[in-house]
């Protein structure tokens, strides 16, 4: 039988990545990969792992540096991710977004994750919902205003400065206002409360955007057997 340092040693780089829990260990392990020049039997490994999708680790690992996955099947296998039922996996489908070059999302996918980002911010109040709101930013369309200002009433100020920071890039502080006052785009009781939320965190819409603009956060990232324990 191989002594533990002699099966580490025995491990290809593929799989190293693919088998580490540490993030600084899986980011050392990404370098030592070439997305360009995979082999044969590296590439049927990926496939296997997001074709089996039981390996919660490996596809985690392949969700944060999705330039290992094929160019075809990243977009699939990202809205795969956001709906899985294990929340570590969705966390790292939030990574892969802001991973991967926002022209590789076609208008219906774009719309559908949007769609996935807002589920989960609206079933989360910790760091997952922080990361999907970052996330979402990335792809926010103006027609999706309506929806992304029901999520401003959020527990998370994260979530809540992320989204309105997104809608003030996207539509300014006089369509925010126009999503909160006027009739037919949000339920008034909703309105209400939005506007409270706004109030309190500070945000003035009456002012010009440039005076709201703040910093997205990113919030820690944790890794896969720290999010477990």
């Amino acid at each position: 039988m191989a002594e533990p340092d002699e099966a580490a040693a025995a491990l290809t780089p593929l799989r190293r990545f693919l088998t580490t829990d540490e993030l600084e260990e899986l980011a050392r392990a990404r370098a030592g990969l070439d997305p360009d020049h995979l082999d044969l039997d590296d590439r049927l490994e990926i496939e296997a792992v997001l074709h089996d999708w039981d390996d919660l680790q490996a596809i985690a690992n392949l969700l944060m540096y999705p330039e290992l996955i094929a160019p075809d099947d990243r977009i699939a296998q990202v809205r795969r991710a956001l709906v899985d039922e294990h929340s570590y996996v969705q966390l790292a489908g939030t990574v892969a977004i802001i991973e991967i070059e926002r022209a590789e999302f076609a208008e219906d996918a774009r719309y559908d994750l949007v769609q996935r980002l807002l589920a989960v911010i609206a079933t989360d109040e910790g760091v997952l919902a922080d990361r999907a709101s970052y996330s979402l930013v990335a792809l926010m369309h103006p027609t999706d205003g309506p929806e992304v200002v029901e999520r401003i009433d959020h527990p998370s100020a994260t979530v809540r400065r992320n989204l309105v920071q997104g809608l003030l890039g996207l539509i300014g502080p006089s369509g925010i206002k126009s999503l909160v006052e006027e009739p037919g785009f949000v339920e008034p009781e909703a309105q209400a409360a939005i506007r409270d939320r706004l109030r309190v965190d500070g945000v003035d819409l009456n002012r010009a955007a440039d005076d709201l603009r703040l910093p997205l956060i990113l919030v820690y990232l944790p890794g896969f057997a720290e999010w477990e324990a």
